[in-house]
């Protein structure tokens, strides 16, 4: 309630509001994954650090899109729409 708040009270659309949270956790996501990383490298052998680094790099982004993909398609399997938000607690229950 407060960043919605917050967000009535500086004037700041729900669209710019969405995409910059969203960004915000990637941000946040990404930077809780760095000493995981920083710790495979100096465990992996030497000369494959980037290519493990670009490997899990590419499992997250791939990961993200697909996690997308999957709850578009089960709210559309729920019978979830902008129109209809009544059965909204179906999705966040699966």
């Amino acid at each position: 309630m407060v960043v919605f708040g917050l967000v009535e009270k500086y004037g700041m659309s729900n669209k710019y509001f969405c995409y910059f949270t969203s960004g915000i956790q990637n941000f946040i996501g990404e930077m809780n994954f760095m000493p995981l990383l920083a710790i495979w490298c100096a465990i992996c052998p030497k000369n494959l650090e980037a290519t493990s680094i670009t490997l899990f790099t590419g499992l997250i982004n791939f990961a993200s899109s697909i996690s997308c993909y999957l709850g578009s398609f089960v709210s559309i399997a729920l019978n979830v729409s902008k129109n209809n938000l009544n059965e909204i607690w179906k999705p966040l229950l699966v």
